[in-house]
This record gives C-alpha cells, structure tokens and sequence, in this order.
C-alpha cells in the first residue's frame, strides 16, 4: 500500500492523480483538499479564474473540480480557457457550484463538464464521482 506523501509531486502520469480545486471561497478549499488528500489525490487549489488558468497550464492536472461563482471571471468562461489548453482539452471537469439554475447546468455540459454537483455535497458522493471521471490508471490508492 502506498502512503500518500503530501511533498510528493503528481502529474497525469504519476501514481498519485493531481486535482485542481477551484473556489472562491477559502473554507470550500480546504475542505474539498481535505477530502480529497485523506482519500490520497494530491490537490493544487486557486481562489480566482485568472490563478485557476494559470495552475491548470502549469500543472496539467487530471481533473478539476470548478465553482462558477468567482470574483474575477464566471467560472464558464474559465472552463471554456481550460478546455482550450491543448493537453487539457479532454481532462475531466466537474462543476462543484451553489449555483442551480438550468441555464447554468445546460451551458456547463455543453461546454464539456462531465458532472455538475450542487453545493452542499456529501465527501462520500464526491469521491465517487472523482472515482468515476478520473482517467483509467490514475485513482489513488484508497
């Protein structure tokens, strides 16, 4: 069994799958990285579209999980800049929002979000569907 090592480095390729959260909101990030390590991702997280690019560019993560609401761009114009970063274009993305309205939820899957998950959010229900999208070959050890 592999312990998860929260120095260690994770890209699409490793052992251990990287996850980008992106959320406004400084409390969601730590619970969602909390979640998401003690079930063995390695979690890189950004507070605003601009830094969620950037990362998402830089670390080439194997999921992201995005919240809509963010204080310098709508979250889908983020997830359209995301889906348009080449080795990113088929990485799984999965709305994480307090946003419930329908024509968010229509433009995030016409866009390419696998998932659409409304806040609150049990841990349970969002490991199984981390589970579900991330690529073959790349879950964590759990």
């Amino acid at each position: 069994m592999t312990l998860y090592n929260p120095h260690m480095e994770a890209d699409i390729g490793s052992a251990i799958p990287k996850i980008l959260a992106v959320d406004d909101n400084a409390d969601t990030v730590t619970i969602l990285s909390s979640i998401l390590e003690r079930a063995g991702y390695a979690v890189i997280s950004a507070r605003s579209g601009a830094e969620a690019i950037e990362l998402a560019e830089r670390e080439l993560p194997a999921l992201v999980l995005l919240d809509l609401i963010l204080p310098d761009r709508n979250g889908l114009d983020i997830l359209e800049a995301i889906k348009k970063i080449a080795p990113l274009k088929n990485v799984p993305i999965l709305v994480v929002s307090a946003m419930s309205d329908k024509y968010s939820k229509e433009r995030s899957y016409s866009l390419g979000v696998r998932e659409y998950l409304t806040k609150p959010i049990y841990p349970s229900d969002l490991l199984n569907r981390v589970r579900e999208h991330l690529p073959r070959g790349n879950k964590a050890a759990c």
